[in-house]
């Protein structure tokens, strides 16, 4: 399990690709990110060095049914997450100065209010790469992902 989550983290090392808008210049992190919506390709997490939950796009093996999912940025920092024909608000911002740290909020209505951090957030035209670790008293939790627009 171990070795799945480092491939992935692996994977957190901050790129970026040239990208232009229509003006021939460059896109900004945020144009890059508003300009798509955006799918879960693949996501790991553990729990206490446990397994908690996988998934691949079209995969086999997956433990947890992210097919449906999908989630709106906009350029004013707020969105849309997408789940299971249910739209969720959310409010999102880069929370470090190059721009590899990210926090979302999403609004879940009746089942809470869900706070992401984001401790590595890799962004290009066509791929996000994320990581996340969190500890409380009990709890170790891992998760990291890659989403792809989507088409």
């Amino acid at each position: 399990m171990k070795i799945v989550l480092l491939f992935f983290l692996g994977f957190t090392i901050f790129f970026s690709n040239a990208s232009e808008n229509k003006n021939g210049s460059q896109l900004t992190k945020e144009e890059m990110l508003c300009t798509k919506t955006w799918k879960t390709y693949e996501k790991f997490s553990e729990a206490n060095n446990q397994r908690k939950s996988y998934y691949k796009r079209g995969g086999s093996s997956n433990t947890i049914d992210l097919d449906s999912d999908s989630i709106k940025f906009t350029l004013d920092n707020t969105g849309t997450y997408f789940y299971l024909n249910n739209k969720h608000p959310l409010t999102w911002n880069f929370t470090n100065l190059e721009k590899t740290q990210f926090k979302m909020i999403i609004d879940f209505g009746d089942e809470g209010i869900s706070h992401i951090n984001l401790d590595t957030f890799s962004l290009s035209e066509n791929i996000i790469k994320y990581s996340r670790k969190q500890i409380t008293t009990n709890l170790t939790f891992y998760e990291a992902g890659i989403l792809v627009p989507n088409n």
